[in-house]
């Protein structure tokens, strides 16, 4: 019985899943079992089992991350539970500065670090989000946790129950709240996790994000109203608003992007939602716009 049990849902991971394996191998902390769930993957990734005798290589039909994730962590025998994605990578000292926390303060129930964000290739491009969150109201503000950054304490996981189905991409966020209500959590500084940015990551899909996240904070509120927490309702009501920012700047970035390809199609969809869930950022951004042609137009004819 290992004291960690690290878990990964795969499916399809193309190239990065074997990078991803050996950076557990690699762990300065050795008491670890490694629970992979094959989620119905096209691609053959059975190579991974071989890799260490600690690996255990799962393989269902196409389910989804959460029922993936849920299927390892039934399987673990480790007091503490590892998440892990399947193209992140971890540094060697990941597991033994959180076993290391963790031991320290019986009475946390997840403790995440910060992180950094790569390329496809492995190219280091940029920091991770600003941690920090160490209670429920403060994570209620924004997700700041990576999830490849995260150690979970399997009791505060029995009490808090598995991952979600019903989401697709909001499923973290879900949980780590769950714990956080109930739980205190704590944050590792230090770098020791590198999250991998390229064009399979389900986070460019602002739409099918933005309607998770509002349902999960539409959720929390209503928490919050039934117990009368006013202060668990203002961080929620501000939490909403801060994703509606968000996405609404993810649709606008796009409208950008599809001006310079004359996409015309798709520039009226992105421009709708953006309109739809932060109108003020399209506002202020179309009058920024305004006045940076207006500038180039002056200059022209200064000029000529």
């Amino acid at each position: 019985m290992a004291r960690v049990s690290v878990i990964i849902g795969a499916y399809n991971p193309g190239p990065f899943l074997p990078a991803t394996v050996r950076s557990v191998i690699a762990q300065t902390f050795t008491d670890w079992e490694l629970i992979i769930v094959d989620d119905g993957s096209t691609e053959d990734i059975g190579d991974v089992a071989g890799m260490h005798p600690a690996i255990t290589l799962i393989r269902q039909e196409n389910r989804g991350l959460s029922i993936a994730r849920n299927v390892a962590i039934l399987r673990a025998t480790g007091e503490y539970i590892a998440v892990l994605d399947q193209d992140d990578v971890w540094l060697p000292t990941k597991l033994e500065r959180q076993v290391a926390a963790m031991d320290a303060s019986p009475e946390v129930g997840l403790c995440y670090t910060n992180f950094e964000m790569i390329d496809a290739e492995g190219r280091r491009i940029g920091p991770g989000f600003d941690g920090g969150a160490e209670t429920y109201l403060e994570l209620l503000h924004g997700c700041c946790i990576n999830a490849s950054s995260v150690l979970l304490r399997r009791s505060a996981l029995a009490a808090s129950g598995l991952f979600e189905p019903f989401y697709v991409g909001t499923q973290d966020y879900d949980m780590w709240l769950k714990i956080a209500r109930h739980f205190p959590m704590r944050f590792v500084p230090t770098i020791e996790c590198l999250y991998r940015q390229h064009d399979r990551n389900l986070s460019r899909k602002y739409a099918l994000l933005f309607r998770e996240v509002e349902h999960l904070f539409h959720h929390h509120i209503a928490l919050a109203r039934a117990k009368q927490d006013t202060a668990a309702l203002k961080a929620a009501t501000s939490g909403l608003k801060r994703a509606r920012l968000v996405y609404g700047s993810q649709a606008f970035d796009n409208c950008r992007v599809c001006v310079r390809k004359r996409a015309f199609g798709p520039l009226m969809t992105h421009m709708r939602f953006a309109a739809l869930v932060a109108p003020k950022v399209v506002v202020q951004s179309l009058f920024a716009y305004g006045r940076a042609v207006g500038r180039h137009r002056r200059a022209e004819r200064t000029t000529s």
